[in-house]
């Protein structure tokens, strides 16, 4: 796919005009061919209302209580794709596919090792007991921050030998939860789905092993609030104010609530009705964004390689 300058220098050859070296420091016709290339872009993109593939984009805000209006997670927002709208809970965990080795993860180790492993050739959580004892076990915890008195559920992918899973209020704990991972087939890996009820606004999550010496891991931790994502319904400004503003625009507890709608406002924000109750969900929508003009010679084009 040609880049900005090699697309001046084929407007400039097809003129018969002298080649360029860069798109920078330019004057006169040339510097009109330079700009007339993103003008061009834009007049492309500014076709079906820039609803075009590669505009597309997928974005999310997480909510703060008691706030309705909400900017987009970008501020090149074109148009919003009024069926994308989705309220999910909030992954508490950080890190928990291990794309930055155990960052955020605490080792709590007996005798064993917990540390970052690639033997697959995905990073991971391994877990190596020097023994099969409570002596040479690996463990590593993370501590989350969560509601007192709201049901978790935690989502792990299990690899090569069982693994402990507990939920404690204290480092290590397991006063909330224990639950041994038992894969069926050592060879493949499995998904497993736990929940448990938060008596804190900290508890630990911890994974150890120790049922054999063999290498365990662990991937694709996640943990929400026990509730299933749903799609949230556009409605219109209009229909806000006539069936909802009235309740919504009170302070008290019973205006708020899990969002049920959005609302597109007329300065490209949105707003959620009724306003939340929680800081802990997270907005997901799919948008189509602005044209970002070409500014340097290796700069790219979004657009398809068909319209240059």
């Amino acid at each position: 796919m040609a880049n900005y300058l090699e697309l001046c220098q084929q407007v400039l050859f097809e003129l018969n005009e002298a080649n360029i070296s860069t798109v920078t420091a330019s004057s006169g016709f040339t510097q009109y061919v330079i700009d007339t290339v993103n003008r061009s872009m834009r007049e492309i993109d500014s076709e079906e209302r820039g609803e075009w593939p590669w505009n597309y984009n997928s974005g999310s805000t997480t909510t703060q209580a008691g706030t309705a209006d909400y900017s987009y997670a970008s501020t090149q927002v074109r148009s919003v794709d009024k069926e994308s709208f989705i309220l999910e809970p909030t992954d508490v965990v950080t890190n928990g596919t291990f794309d930055s080795a155990v960052t955020g993860w605490t080792s709590n180790s007996a005798g064993g090792t917990a540390a970052y492993s690639n033997t697959s050739g995905y990073g991971r959580l391994g877990l190596t007991p020097s023994a099969a004892t409570s002596t040479g076990a690996a463990a590593m915890y993370q501590a989350l921050s969560v509601t007192a008195g709201e049901k978790y559920r935690v989502y792990t992918q299990v690899f090569n030998d069982d693994i402990v899973l507990t939920v404690g209020t204290t480092a290590a704990g397991s006063n909330i939860l224990t639950k041994t991972l038992t894969l069926d087939n050592k060879g493949d890996g499995k998904f497993f789905d736990s929940t448990f009820e938060s008596t804190s606004t900290t508890v630990y999550l911890q994974y150890s092993a120790s049922a054999s010496t063999e290498l365990s891991e662990v991937d694709s931790v996640v943990c929400v609030e026990d509730f299933k994502p749903v799609s949230l319904k556009v409605t219109s400004l209009d229909e806000w104010r006539k069936r909802y503003s009235q309740n919504e625009t009170l302070s008290s507890p019973a205006a708020h609530g899990r969002p049920q709608r959005v609302v597109l406002t007329q300065n490209r924000k949105f707003k959620l009705s009724p306003p939340p109750d929680k800081n802990t969900y997270k907005i997901r929508y799919d948008y189509w964004a602005e044209t970002t003009d070409l500014s340097t010679n290796a700069s790219i084009p979004a657009i398809y390689g068909q319209y240059h």
